[in-house]
């Protein structure tokens, strides 16, 4: 997709004269973000492809231009670039992809859903969940266990909360294809050149038959439903939604494409933002401790509900400083819908931005030592004035995460729940990080989970 150039006062990553940055984004998007930050400082333009035949975009790394870019909705900055098309092409149009109107009326139907008040009614079932992943990782005498306990505690609340269904058997098929269309999407997102989906080469295949089998399984859970009503989950919400004007309800098309892009958006980010909050835990056992010792006072032995997440604050505060030094939205993409200015810089419609929120999270200028695990930082008392820009794990702006509320309060349950009963040992350094098309361990987690003492 061709990219008119736009004011050339926006500083330049260098790169190969017919590949750009493609090859050092594909071989280390994070690191490139870095990099380019620090060479360059708020923002700097990259190409991927040939010149006239790629397409350039500007990455963000400074609150000011990420409020710019993500405060205006859908007024100054679209949902429109080379992996969004690549995911509705995957997984098929929806609320994460849509524009406009037909975003704003698809988030009216499923937005009660993800409420805080509503999020609190889902934490018996997280604390439920959360009892079977103490039980696998406590069982394991694999130090690599972490990965597959935290799919199963994260299949299963969303199987509960927003499908209304036992998805275990479904389990095996969702752990394959999911992370393997997801992966897909990354990659030719960021490709020079795309073939044809069509073409029939090793990866096209694979990702053909992923979606087969992707589609089966949402398929199966559509159909299963009998029609009669009575509950209030994703599923019926979409099945029951009206046309005001209209009338008319979705497709069935429609409402299999927003089930599968809730599995796609929702099934891999959840286990490795869990993944890497126990790592740090696991290497800094203060901390650990100490989160220890404020569930016992909270909780004890009891089973964590709702009224007991406010007074979490400092399990809370660890999950939030493991989402600033792993953020899996790492990148957010939007393309101008007419001339504006970025961090002093005269950008043309029709230009990609990118929010660089991995670079954002550890600007040296947003954050004192940004690259140190300090859940402190977080405690209200500290920095009572952030920038609400500069901290944007779940995004930021209209298009902020539905699924924020849900996706942190799983988390803090399934953190209190594991610390309570397991001591985690992990190696004193910060797991490494790739890029998707959310963020995900560059290698296994190895971490050991005994009983507590």
């Amino acid at each position: 997709m061709a990219v008119r150039a736009g004011n050339d006062t926006v500083p330049r990553v260098p790169g190969s004269a017919v590949f750009g940055s493609a090859r050092d984004l594909q071989r280390d998007q994070l690191a490139t973000y870095e990099r380019a930050m620090q060479a360059h400082g708020a923002i700097a333009r990259l190409r991927v492809g040939p010149p006239r035949l790629g397409f350039e975009f500007d990455a963000v790394f400074e609150p000011d231009g990420a409020r710019t870019i993500l405060s205006g909705g859908s007024r100054g900055y679209i949902k429109d670039a080379p992996v969004y098309h690549e995911f509705t092409r995957l997984f098929g149009e929806g609320l994460f992809t849509f524009n406009g109107d037909d975003w704003q009326r698809r988030r009216r139907i499923l937005q009660p859903l993800f409420t805080r008040q509503r999020v609190q009614d889902y934490v018996p079932l997280m604390s439920s969940w959360s009892d079977d992943l103490v039980r696998l990782l406590g069982n394991s005498r694999d130090d690599t266990a972490l990965p597959a306990a935290a799919m199963h505690y994260t299949l299963n609340v969303l199987g509960s909360t927003l499908f209304g269904e036992d998805m275990s058997s479904a389990g095996p098929v969702l752990q394959r294809a999911v992370p393997l269309i997801n992966a897909e999407a990354a990659k030719r997102g960021l490709a020079p050149v795309r073939l044809p989906p069509w073409v029939p080469t090793p990866s096209h295949r694979r990702t053909a038959r992923a979606q087969r089998e992707l589609r089966s399984v949402v398929d199966d859970i559509v159909h299963s439903r009998d029609g009669d009503g009575g509950r209030d989950d994703l599923l019926e919400r979409l099945i029951s939604a009206r046309d005001p004007e209209t009338g008319q309800g979705l497709t069935p098309l429609a409402i299999r494409n927003e089930a599968l892009i809730f599995l796609g958006a929702g099934l891999d980010p959840p286990p490795n933002a869990l993944g890497f909050t126990l790592y740090l835990l696991g290497g800094h056992h203060q901390v650990q401790q100490r989160v220890r010792d404020e569930v016992a006072a909270v909780i004890g032995d009891a089973p964590v509900t709702a009224d007991d997440l406010p007074h979490l604050r400092f399990t809370s505060m660890v999950v939030d400083e493991a989402l600033r030094l792993y953020p899996l939205g790492h990148t957010l993409l939007r393309k101008a819908t007419a001339d504006n200015d970025v961090c002093g810089h005269r950008i043309p419609g029709g230009q990609i931005m990118a929010v660089s929120v991995w670079g954002l999270h550890r600007n040296p200028r947003v954050w004192s030592d940004p690259g140190e695990f300090r859940p402190e930082r977080f405690d209200p008392a500290v920095s009572p004035d952030r920038d609400p820009y500069a901290y944007l794990p779940f995004g930021g702006g209209p298009r902020t995460c539905i699924g924020m509320h849900l996706a942190h309060a799983q988390l803090v349950v399934a953190v209190a729940s594991v610390v309570r009963s397991l001591t985690i040992r992990a190696p004193d350094r910060r797991p490494p990080a790739r890029a998707g098309l959310t963020l995900m361990t560059g290698e296994p987690f190895r971490c050991s989970f005994e009983p507590v003492a």
